[in-house]
């Protein structure tokens, strides 16, 4: 039996060009994950462990060197002084594999469908921001879910006097929260609210989830949401 979405793995999985082989023995998992027919990574678990296919935030591949990301529009949207639009965008994601062993977990393995992860440079050399790249699509209406992506809402408000034109978006993974459905491939952002309010700086707000019925992602330590804030600031254009 394969196992194709979220959740508990309990027989081997196939992820688009990957296939990943469980093995149970006697206080061991066995964990090997083959990109078409090369083995790409193999270990061992030792104790009373399961597994669990997990979304991930895209920024842990190569490996963990930013919690930034940093989305291309494919086109760009103008507004006028004092409006808002509502738009659903196709948010990148990757996997992760965590061992649970009751309250605890441990990510043992990320990988991706983007063969080659870009990163880019918001922001001037000497202060600005490293960020994973990419370049997202996105509509007016809500999008349909689709394996390797999540499906963020944004609201972006002009709160100038002046036409803005909309080129990008800049997440912050750490406030950033991802929600999916099990046994689907299923996954959400929670609500973001964009707000412009000069011809340089917008300040991004995460608020709440805006579909029900979803499970939370937990979220490894590095990128666990801060206590006091919840907001990213650009502060070098949009």
């Amino acid at each position: 039996m394969v196992n194709k979405m979220f959740g508990t793995i309990t027989s081997s999985i196939s992820v688009d060009r990957y296939w990943i082989d469980i093995g149970f023995g006697e206080g061991v998992v066995k964990y090997r994950r083959f990109d078409g027919e090369e083995l790409v990574k193999e270990l061992n678990i030792v104790g009373d462990v399961y597994l669990e296919l997990v979304p991930m935030y895209p920024v842990f591949i190569p490996k963990f060197v930013t919690q930034y990301i940093l989305c291309i529009f494919s086109k760009p949207i103008v507004l006028t002084p004092y409006r808002e639009a509502r738009i659903y965008m196709y948010l990148p994601i990757d996997f992760a594999i965590y061992a649970r062993n009751h309250s605890m977990f441990e990510l043992v393995d990320v990988f991706s469908l983007d063969l080659r992860p870009k990163y880019a440079l918001y922001g001037p050399r000497d202060q600005g921001v490293v960020a994973r790249h990419c370049v997202t699509s996105y509509s007016f209406d809500e999008l349909e879910p689709r394996l390797g992506v999540a499906v963020s809402q944004i609201v972006i408000k002009n709160s100038t006097k002046d036409f803005v034109t909309v080129n990008k978006v800049l997440l912050d993974a750490s406030p950033l929260r991802l929600y999916y459905r099990p046994s689907t491939w299923d996954v959400y952002t929670q609500l973001i609210v964009m707000n412009i309010t000069s011809s340089t700086m917008a300040t991004l707000h995460y608020e709440n989830a805006f579909k029900a019925g979803l499970a939370v992602l937990s979220d490894p330590p590095d990128l666990r949401p801060p206590k006091i804030y919840s907001r990213t600031d650009m502060l070098w254009g949009y």
